[in-house]
């Protein structure tokens, strides 16, 4: 392919990236017409909040390893947090904010990490949805293995070492 036409794309996929970039007032928006219910069926009242049908999220404010973060959702009877579309996105997003007083994006842990050639869920479920910053996933120095959210900007997405600490969303059934 001609450099010229490379270029071009890979400055259209810059753009794409950036346009769909939320800034704290997107969030804001986007969380004052969604509530946050509570979850009864199968989480604590008042305590977990619905993400589905089928799960109930909460956000942690323990700064904590990846793996650190993964045995504490699991001592509590959950996983870390496996989104598979943009509304469940949104949603997370919300719950961050909510946890955040300063209303500015912090990163926190979610579920995914990576396997072979690409990325899976500690829970099991399929990694078919992702909001990666531009010119990620990068694996650097081969050394990023835990996925980050929150990086720079709401709701987007990055790849990172394990061992650095940072909040994380557990999620259990509804």
């Amino acid at each position: 392919m001609h450099p010229a036409v490379v270029t071009a794309v890979l400055l259209l996929v810059g753009t794409i990236n950036t346009v769909t970039a939320w800034s704290t007032n997107d969030v804001q928006k986007m969380c004052k017409d969604r509530s946050l219910e509570s979850c009864g069926r199968g989480c604590e009242a008042g305590k977990w909040i619905r993400l589905d049908c089928d799960r109930c999220v909460k956000y942690f404010k323990i700064p904590s390893t990846f793996q650190g973060a993964e045995k504490y959702c699991h001592s509590v009877n959950a996983e870390l947090v496996s989104i598979h579309d943009e509304e469940e996105m949104i949603l997370v997003m919300c719950l961050s904010l909510k946890y955040n007083s300063n209303s500015q994006p912090q990163p926190f842990w979610s579920g995914g990490k990576r396997s072979g050639g690409g990325f899976i869920y500690t829970d099991g479920s399929k990694f078919d949805y992702a909001r990666w910053l531009p010119n990620q996933p990068d694996n650097h120095r081969g050394q990023e293995g835990c996925v980050e959210m929150n990086v720079g900007y709401w709701g987007s997405w990055n790849d990172n070492v394990c061992p650095g600490k940072k909040d994380f969303i557990c999620q259990k059934e509804a």
